[in-house]
């Protein structure tokens, strides 16, 4: 799978579900003509919906890399 199909797979999941997200980092930086190298998603979520979000990326065989920013 490559980097693009698992975004769609995520973001669809989470409009499914109405999670409130933003992309950032570099993926977020290929979509506005600034391409670079990066190898991972970075995704904004409010904190209250936190629990859920992780529930649907364990669902979709994803995993957190870092611990939550508060």
């Amino acid at each position: 799978m490559n980097l693009y199909d698992e975004f769609f797979l995520i973001t669809e999941a989470f409009e499914a579900n109405e999670i409130v997200y933003a992309v950032i980092g570099g993926f977020a930086l290929a979509f506005h003509d600034k391409p670079r190298f990066t190898d991972d998603i970075d995704i904004l979520v409010k904190f209250e919906s936190l629990s859920k979000t992780n529930i649907i990326l364990n669902e979709l065989n994803f995993f957190r890399s870092t611990d939550p920013h508060h």
